[in-house]
């Protein structure tokens, strides 16, 4: 059955699984693919908090981390989703670099799609089997048992099979001067916001403060005797700076013609005005 197939309901009849299943999917897919149309860059990592402490002694854990997968799963752990399994790097194949993935295995049509709490590290499934009591919404002190699944995540390397997973990469490992590793700071993950990496935001702030350094250099006006020939070249000056201040705030359109696919739409998004995007995502940053 097809992921774009609706469900069939009718009056009287008989409800099994697989009617709620097939249902579900079939919302999920028609959300992921309103996702996709919407923009081209639909995943990557929200928040990442390594331990600095474990990886010291040869442990890969994490503390935090939300992301979307490629596959449109959010995935928001503690808070919401059970953090992967921390991943032992004593073992390791000795080298210099070690990328880390997030992964989350796609679902099997034919086979056992989730795993028992606690068994996670026994077998790679979609889902972690979780049993809550949770109130009524209703009647609000009326609680029942329910069984809730729970994306079960894992953390692989290089050298690990990515086939039959959706996945990001999260970080890159460096081996030290003792044999240990450390985090790779250069190496910048596929994110959702700016302010999710420091590159990225040291980069906006040194793009800013390029702006605004021509900004205050094109505020002073042309003297008077200039010649009237300067005089136009630095009006036009005026104009590039308006424009690339005050596209970003202009209403988005349509990809010109000939720019169908989401790598053009993305490269059109891209030039509307990088550094007006850049200015207001990093408003908020105290050092800005």
């Amino acid at each position: 059955m097809s992921k774009q197939s609706r469900v069939m309901w009718s009056e009287g009849m008989f409800l099994l699984p697989q009617h709620f299943q097939y249902q579900d999917e079939f919302h999920q897919h028609q959300l992921a693919e309103s996702t996709l149309r919407s923009t081209p860059f639909h995943w990557g990592v929200q928040t990442l908090e390594v331990d600095v402490e474990a990886l010291a002694t040869g442990s890969l854990q994490l503390k935090r981390l939300k992301l979307v997968f490629p596959d449109g799963s959010l995935y928001d752990a503690p808070q919401h989703d059970p953090l992967p399994a921390a991943r032992d790097l004593k073992n390791l194949i000795k080298g210099g670099e070690i990328k880390v993935y997030a992964a989350l295995k796609l679902p099997e049509p034919f086979g056992l799609n989730y795993v028992e709490d606690g068994q996670e590290q026994k077998s790679a499934r979609r889902f972690r089997k979780q049993f809550d009591t949770l109130p009524d919404l209703n009647e609000g002190d009326l609680e029942n048992e329910i069984t809730s699944l729970r994306l079960n995540v894992v953390m692989l390397v290089d050298g690990d099979t990515l086939d039959g997973y959706s996945y990001c990469p999260i970080a890159r490992l460096a081996r030290n001067s003792i044999g240990g590793f450390n985090l790779d700071a250069h190496f910048v993950h596929p994110t959702l916001h700016v302010g999710t990496h420091e590159t990225l935001v040291g980069l906006g702030r040194r793009l800013i403060s390029v702006l605004q350094a021509k900004s205050k250099a094109l505020s002073v006006p042309p003297p008077r005797a200039c010649r009237p020939d300067r005089r136009v070249r630095f009006q036009r000056r005026y104009v590039v700076l308006a424009a690339e201040y005050g596209q970003p705030r202009l209403p988005a359109t349509g990809p010109p013609a000939g720019a169908p696919t989401p790598a053009s739409r993305a490269a059109v998004s891209v030039s509307r005005g990088t550094g007006g995007r850049f200015a207001d995502v990093l408003a908020g940053h105290p050092a800005h």
